[in-house]
């Protein structure tokens, strides 16, 4: 449910329209608004996501991705 989630707060105009989509459109997101302060040097809140580059890494990390979502 994490990539269903970060769809929830990604514009419409770059939401994955099916799983198949979200390392062409989440993964990209999270990499143009998220990893210069969440990647792998120095991670704001010990959040690092440079590392969700597909579907089966972000779901592998549910309880990361709802303490993000409590963040936004």
């Amino acid at each position: 449910m994490p990539a269903i989630v970060l769809v929830s707060v990604i514009p419409s105009d770059v939401q994955a329209q099916d799983s198949s989509d979200v390392a062409k459109v989440i993964a990209p997101f999270v990499q143009k608004h998220c990893v210069k302060c969440h990647g792998a040097e120095k991670p704001k809140g010990d959040v690092s996501l440079h590392v969700f580059q597909d579907e089966t890494s972000i779901l592998k990390a549910r309880k990361m991705w709802g303490r993000v979502l409590e963040q936004l």
